[in-house]
């Protein structure tokens, strides 16, 4: 029975050369991550202000990575702003009981909104109040919605 010939320095470059696979997997995994968490930022709202808007739905976008809201807001002038509601995933809303049909175009609503930095027409969506009495929120146990 023959034995395999072994090389002791090509088992420590091996060795070698799977830590440093390893290392820099991880360090790719790790710069992934902050990709995804800074594509998932809501920087863009002020999350110190809650404005409230009474509106119709013009359209409701179920998709990942974020469910977003058109309402078209009457002003005292006659003219109606749109305004663009982000909110969370479809699969957090789903857990607080949204689904892709919970609201629909043409729907009179209320939406409590933290707003653009910037001041344009829009924000994070914090709860939507339909005409009919439904009430859709996006964080659980938010005191400040229950104004």
């Amino acid at each position: 029975m023959t034995r395999p010939i072994t090389n002791r320095r090509n088992t420590v470059t091996y060795r070698i050369g799977i830590t440093l696979f390893a290392v820099l997997l991880g360090a790719g995994i790790s710069l992934g991550a902050e990709g995804a968490k800074a594509h998932h930022s809501f920087a863009m709202f002020d999350p110190e202000k809650i404005v409230t808007i009474e509106g119709t739905i013009t359209s409701y976008d179920w998709r990942q990575p974020h469910v977003w809201v058109d309402v078209m807001v009457p002003q005292p002038s006659g003219e109606a702003i749109r305004w663009g509601g982000e909110s969370q995933s479809p699969g957090i809303l789903s857990r607080r009981g949204w689904r892709h049909d919970s609201i629909k175009a043409g729907d009179n609503v209320i939406m409590v909104v933290h707003p653009m930095r910037d001041g344009t027409p829009g924000g994070q969506v914090l709860k939507i109040s339909v005409s009919d009495g439904r009430v859709f929120t996006t964080e659980q146990g938010d005191s400040a919605l229950e104004r």
